[in-house]
């Protein structure tokens, strides 16, 4: 197979042209700067190093389980640009069902769709043109979701004919093709995408306990001086949530309301609060299946 497919190809130039025209304008230019600036910050670049080195590990594992050959070094570029660094940059945003969801996702039937479409894309000539007018058609898909914007919709039935034509030519050609299937590096490219999700995944969530705590914690500096109540309020709730996202997003609220005049004060007033956040927590549940 291909390093990078035709569509990887056109969607690198188009980036490349947009990035060169913006940069015509000196308000563009400094726009682009101050992101640079942004994401060469000493945090963001621990977070992209430790990245880095959580996949440099993933991938050497692969090789030498032989999931993953140099041939497939297009998947792995583009899959660390766009899906690595996007779960990266949401880890500390990411809601309670997201890892659940991620890992449903990747196995899905829709999985192997999506591979198909990917693996029978067109010429060069034809990816350059269609690229841009897909994207243009999916920004107009969503803004026909919003109110102000609902003449759109008619975007969205263009859309669903233009996926259909896309699955059938796509499974047309499988078909067509099915002696490809028995090359063993086509079944390693249609795992190797979801599989690295799947693997990635520890670390994001990892990232995104870490990233709660630090949130908590410096709220627990701003509600109390006293080093000691600080300290045992700290061991207080990782005593409680340990690595639970689902426990740390009911501790937030509940620090809020939570009496830091004293040790013995905290415990209580904190335990009642986590209590009353998970009742409502419950009662919510109830109410939306209900």
């Amino acid at each position: 197979m291909e390093t990078f497919s035709n569509r990887e190809i056109a969607g690198a130039i188009w980036i490349g042209i947009f990035v060169l025209w913006s940069m015509r304008n000196q308000q563009s230019r400094k726009s682009i700067g101050d992101v640079l600036k942004s994401f060469f910050n000493y945090k963001i670049q621990i977070l992209v190093g430790l990245m880095l080195v959580y996949v440099s590990l993933m991938f050497l594992t692969l090789y030498k389980l032989r999931f993953w050959t140099e041939h497939q070094i297009g998947t792995l570029v583009v899959w660390v640009t766009t899906v690595a660094l996007f779960m990266l940059f949401k880890a500390n945003r990411v809601p309670e069902n997201y890892f659940k969801h991620t890992a449903l996702e990747s196995i899905k039937f829709i999985t192997i769709i999506d591979f198909l479409i990917h693996a029978y894309g067109f010429s060069l000539p034809v990816e350059l043109v269609f690229v841009p007018l897909i994207t243009i058609l999916g920004a107009l898909v969503v803004f026909s979701s919003y109110k102000e914007y609902s003449g759109l919709k008619w975007t969205r039935k263009i859309m669903g004919l233009v996926v259909l034509f896309l699955i059938a030519r796509s499974i047309y050609l499988a078909v067509l093709h099915y002696h490809d299937y028995a090359d063993s590096d086509t079944w390693r490219e249609l795992i190797l995408s979801p599989l690295m999700t799947l693997l990635y995944l520890p670390f994001i969530y990892i990232l995104a306990v870490y990233m709660v705590y630090e949130s908590l914690f410096l709220r627990v500096g701003f509600r109390t001086g006293s080093p000691e109540i600080k300290r045992h309020a700290k061991m207080r709730i990782f005593s409680i949530c340990h690595l639970n996202l689902a426990a740390l997003a009911l501790a937030s609220p509940a620090l809020n309301r939570a009496n830091f005049d004293s040790k013995k004060k905290f415990d209580k007033s904190f335990r009642v609060y986590l209590r009353k956040q998970r009742r409502m927590r419950l009662n919510n549940s109830a109410h939306a299946a209900g």
